[in-house]
């Protein structure tokens, strides 16, 4: 995949994180885990060299493209607390993360998972799926034509009541007043 280096290090270094902090890192085919900075800024995980637990330069020395990719916890007698990124096209080449408790690799694999395009892509399918579900069901949305579109008998009988002085909501005959109320209250 080709970059645009300027642009990703304007990005690395101007947009603010989606998350951000410390792992050991192992990438493919190494032995040892090397201590990174790592920020996760949208689908894009940027790693540092790290100095004393922080980032200790401002440039990127790596970059993972986070699609296409899943996270799994790993058992490595090296480390306790132990997950991977693996992708789809490249399953042979996985890259190893350490953390210091297990509640930081959880973490760490829930925003990874939340950050790709196709997880992105599967939330809006869920949300229009339950919009259409609420515009099916909400009873103003389902009302005909004929039923909000008053009668001529209907009309005379509104104009007959403003002229009387009396103060009242018109309502078409099929439509009550509590059904206005609940249609009011549909959120789309």
């Amino acid at each position: 995949m080709r970059f645009n280096e300027k642009e990703l290090r304007y990005v690395s270094r101007k947009i603010s994180a989606d998350r951000e902090g410390r792992l050991a890192h192992k990438p493919p085919r190494e032995n040892g885990y090397k201590e990174r900075w790592f920020k996760l800024m949208n689908n894009l995980l940027f790693y540092y060299r790290t100095d004393h637990g922080v980032m200790s330069e401002t440039e990127a020395c790596g970059i993972l493209v986070l699609e296409k990719c899943r996270t799994q916890i790993e058992v490595d007698g090296n480390s306790l607390f132990v997950f991977s990124i693996v992708f789809e096209d490249d399953r042979d080449k996985k890259h190893m993360f350490s953390g210091q408790n297990e509640n930081q690799i959880r973490e760490w694999m829930d925003a990874i998972n939340r950050a790709s395009f196709d997880h992105l892509r599967s939330k809006i399918q869920v949300l229009r799926s339950q919009i259409a579900q609420r515009r099916g069901k909400g009873p103003a949305l389902a009302l005909s034509e004929q039923q909000v579109r008053p009668s001529m008998q209907e009309t005379k009988e509104h104009h007959r009541i403003r002229q009387d002085k009396h103060f009242s909501l018109f309502f078409p005959s099929e439509i009550g007043r509590k059904d206005i109320g609940e249609a009011l209250l549909v959120d789309l």
